[in-house]
């Protein structure tokens, strides 16, 4: 929720300090970023058993497509298999593989911990849908 909004308790809402530090941030890359973010919570609210394979490799392929880094997508796919309780990572990792490799974008997979807590916030790469 974000001001000015009424909370389900009923409460009202309201800034009590804005960083005047914070970067401007374009309206388009908002936009992308956002639009990202979206198509990220869809996937993983569709990543069910039947589909996961499939969707680990249209979405790759829409990811690369728009630029997404690769080493980004492989975070993505790796916390929404750990969220999900995929047992199957490892063939997602392989779907990103393929679909890195139709393109010509290296790809290096980090699946370590420290790897894990590297990860680049998805608000921080454009996307269009």
């Amino acid at each position: 929720m974000i001001p000015p909004s009424i909370h389900p308790n009923g409460s009202h809402l309201r800034f009590t300090d804005i960083n005047q530090d914070a970067p401007e941030v374009k309206y388009a890359d908002l936009l992308k970023s956002v639009s990202f973010l979206a198509a990220c919570s869809e996937v993983a609210q569709r990543w069910v058993s039947g589909q996961r394979h499939e969707l680990a490799l249209s979405f790759s392929g829409l990811c690369l497509k728009q630029e997404v880094d690769p080493q980004l997508l492989v975070n993505i796919i790796q916390r929404i298999c750990k969220k999900t309780g995929d047992q199957e990572a490892q063939d997602r990792m392989n779907c990103v593989r393929t679909s890195v490799s139709k393109g010509s974008t290296p790809l290096i997979l980090r699946t370590s911990e420290r790897a894990q807590g590297r990860k680049r916030s998805a608000l921080h790469h454009p996307f269009v849908v």
